[in-house]
């Protein structure tokens, strides 16, 4: 999707006409995830947010299909900005559930 130059130091508009769909995403998952976006997981706490979390960064990191959906496998980087430590006994369950024996942790 290619949008008309504009200054960045300004606000300005686009019209329906400046805006076309991009339909050359990578999808990492499809229908889900692509390349170039920002996803957020949101919901009230002890919702399950971290599991879908690790499991959608497993499946990227392997290849593997997220329910049903198909992966492009690409590096993964996961940032626990919070409850850094309990993430710990969610990775070892994700271990589990997959049954690694060696994920690396640093």
């Amino acid at each position: 999707m290619l949008l008309p130059q504009k200054p960045k130091d300004k606000l300005y508009w686009l019209s329906t006409e400046d805006v076309s769909a991009n339909l050359d995403q990578i999808h990492l998952v499809e229908d889900l995830l692509n390349q170039e976006g920002m996803t957020v997981i949101y919901g009230e706490s002890n919702t399950g947010k971290t599991f879908v979390a690790l499991k959608l960064a497993y499946c990227v990191a392997t290849g593997t299909r997220f329910r049903d959906k198909r992966t492009e496998q690409g590096a993964v980087v996961y940032v626990a900005a919070e409850s850094g430590r309990s993430v710990r006994d969610r990775v070892q369950g994700l271990k589990q559930y997959f049954k690694l024996e060696n994920l690396i942790w640093r």
